[in-house]
């Protein structure tokens, strides 16, 4: 996703010149930044990510921050605007009024807006067995499989699915949620289709960049929950009613630029899941199909301008795909490959690629990505 964003900045600036985009890598990445499209001004070591950013932030006029949701994404941004440069996406004061989920929650709770049933366990306060019983409560109030996860979290960290009252695998998601954050959200599960919606909030209505459909694999305790992929664009005809909500949900809090909403839709309506307030994975998908830049849109809602109409053509699937080990030349190979628009980095423990295959419709899209993941057979773990 990085590489994609600093492409596009890097095009929507290369009148400035090639160095116009700088970013800070971690330093097991220095192998690869060859295929970074910017400028590589450090790599460095996360502990000295803040300490680095505070020294020469001023010397920048915006910035752009990626970061897991939370005290990560929170931090990186104060010290941004401490330093009095334009933010490409929501303030730290924006965030704060929607995030973490439980604040989520209730704000669509007080707005009548629909989200999941939830109840939130401060572990610090409450042990093992209290976390039991309570969940053996919602279990006989809701009927229904509960989901637990930390209350600021994403991509899946820590989230699992808990059938029944096993001891083991309640205390396996318990341990599981609490490593990302002290307070555990239980939730019932909502069945359904997990789309998701990429927007631009503005000083008017936010504005639709794209509605992505989601491949998650949800997990119980003992296995792991993640995103791997999506399709864009679909088809919702509740488009109308969602702006409306979230337009409530953002009224008060001025949020503007980009951020992401995760729904679970069925027959019967939808659920709001969470509001991702960063770019997303599925930006890799927007820019394939996307017949404005979005970089030019963020930069333009930033400075306080109107941005273009977003506009759409084509189809595109995208997702990962996982390898057993890697290599870094096994993995620049895998680079070269088309489609491929992140290698299986070699320093992970689960490397995967990630691949985006863009037709004139989804049959199309869909046909192209499958043949990609046939072109690495025999490396793959899954598909």
């Amino acid at each position: 996703m990085l590489a994609s964003v600093c492409a596009d900045f890097t095009t929507l600036l290369a009148p400035k010149g090639r160095r116009a985009v700088h970013t800070l890598l971690d330093h097991r990445l220095k192998p690869y930044g060859s295929i970074l499209e910017g400028h590589v001004y450090k790599y460095l070591k996360r502990k000295t990510l803040e300490e680095t950013l505070e020294k020469i932030i001023a010397k920048y006029d915006a910035t752009l921050i990626i970061a897991p949701d939370g005290p990560p994404l929170l931090n990186l941004l104060e010290i941004a605007e401490d330093a009095g440069v334009i933010i490409v996406g929501p303030s730290t004061a924006e965030i704060e009024k929607v995030s973490p989920k439980s604040l989520l929650y209730e704000r669509c709770n007080q707005l009548d807006i629909l989200s999941p049933p939830e109840y939130r366990v401060l572990t610090d306060t409450e042990n093992f067995s209290t976390f039991r019983r309570e969940l053996a409560f919602l279990h006989e109030k809701w009927h229904s499989p509960i989901v637990i996860k930390p209350d600021m979290g994403c991509g899946g960290q820590g989230l699992s699915i808990v059938l029944e009252k096993n001891k083991k695998n309640l205390k396996i998601a318990y341990e599981k949620a609490k490593v990302y954050d002290e307070a555990i959200i239980l939730q019932k599960m909502v069945r359904g289709s997990s789309i998701s919606l990429n927007l631009i909030g503005t000083t008017d209505l936010p504005k639709i960049l794209s509605i992505n459909k989601q491949f998650l694999c949800l997990s119980s305790p003992d296995g792991n929950t993640e995103y791997i992929g999506g399709l864009t664009p679909i088809e919702y005809e509740k488009v109308p009613a969602i702006i409306e909500d979230i337009r409530k949900l953002t009224a008060d809090t001025g949020y503007r630029g980009y951020f992401g909403i995760d729904l679970v839709v069925d027959n019967k309506g939808y659920s709001i899941v969470d509001l991702n307030p960063r770019i997303t994975t599925s930006y890799t998908g927007l820019r394939e199909v996307s017949l404005v830049n979005p970089a030019q849109i963020m930069r333009d809602v930033a400075l306080g301008n109107s941005p273009p109409t977003p506009r759409i053509e084509g189809s595109v699937r995208f997702g990962k795909v996982p390898f057993h080990s890697s290599t870094l030349e096994l993995a620049l190979e895998i680079f070269e490959m088309p489609g491929c628009l992140s290698p299986p980095f070699h320093f992970t423990d689960k490397p995967h690629a990630f691949f985006t295959a863009k037709g004139d419709d989804s049959e199309e899209s869909k046909k192209k990505f499958s043949k990609y993941i046939q072109d690495t057979k025999g490396l793959i773990v899954s598909s």
